[in-house]
This record gives structure tokens, sequence and C-alpha cells, in this order.
């Protein structure tokens, strides 16, 4: 994910950049004892696709969770709080640039 050209590379499984038009919704969720966000995209299969072999191979086996290989750990954050936000953030990026809502 990127918010002024700042792209997630929180963990070796960050898929790096991607579009705010091809973000659908972000939704926290519970994985064993940690709160992630799972960030759905349009096409999954185009994010998986510009990954090298390794970080595809770690965003298909998270693409299982949710159908999204795009996962950001909220780092001690309320991962409901962080998607929240970046729900916002979408839906004005949308109306600022005419996008999806």
């Amino acid at each position: 994910m990127c918010i002024r050209d700042r792209v997630d590379t929180s963990s070796p499984s960050a898929v790096g950049r991607v579009a705010w038009g091809d973000v659908i919704e972000a939704a926290a969720f519970q994985l064993a004892s940690a709160r992630l966000v799972g960030v759905l995209v349009r096409d999954p299969e185009a994010v998986l696709a510009r990954l090298n072999p390794v970080k595809r191979a770690v965003a298909s086996a998270n693409r299982g969770l949710a159908d999204t290989p795009v996962w950001i750990n909220a780092l001690g954050l309320p991962a409901e709080d962080v998607a929240l936000l970046i729900n916002d953030y979408r839906e004005s990026w949308a109306v600022a640039h005419g996008g999806p809502q």
C-alpha cells in the first residue's frame, strides 16, 4: 500500500505498491494471535504476477485467508481502526480521482 509515496515493506510478505484504484475494501482479521488488515483488490492475480517467486509463494498462501494477497500487520495499532482509515482514504481518493467507489 502506498500513501504519498510510502510503500508497505513491513514484512517479507509485503506486496509493495498497490494503486488506490485497485483497492476495493480493507477489513480487520484475527489470525491466531495476530490482528491483521486484509486489503481486497480488484485483480489479485495481477498483484501476484509482479512479485518475485518467493514473495509470490507467500502472498499466494496468504491469499487463501480471505482471497487477497495484500495483508498489513497493524503493528500494535487497532486493526479495525487501520482498516477504517484505509477505507476512508480510498473513498476520498475515488471521489477526487473519479475512481470506483
